[in-house]
């Protein structure tokens, strides 16, 4: 099993949607509430499509780590 979109609605009727791991827990959520089913999903398909490419910036640190989709590291001072 893989992990899983869900589309639901919000508290005041809005359409969200998350993503859950097949353990139960949700991976990541929309950050909005859509007024329509419509554009929830296409809220969720952008995130499909733009997740392979996406890089990894951590800025925990006195350097800004960036990781690339192709796994490279490369770094900048603050």
């Amino acid at each position: 099993m893989t992990a899983k979109f869900e589309i639901y609605r919000g508290k005041i009727g809005d359409f969200h949607w998350r993503l859950t791991h097949t353990n139960g827990r949700v991976i990541a959520k929309s950050g909005e509430g859509y007024t329509t089913k419509v554009n929830a999903i296409h809220g969720l398909n952008s995130v499909k499509k733009n997740v392979p490419g996406a890089t990894v910036e951590d800025r925990t640190g006195p350097r800004v780590l960036i990781i690339s989709g192709n796994h490279k590291v490369e770094g900048a001072l603050l």
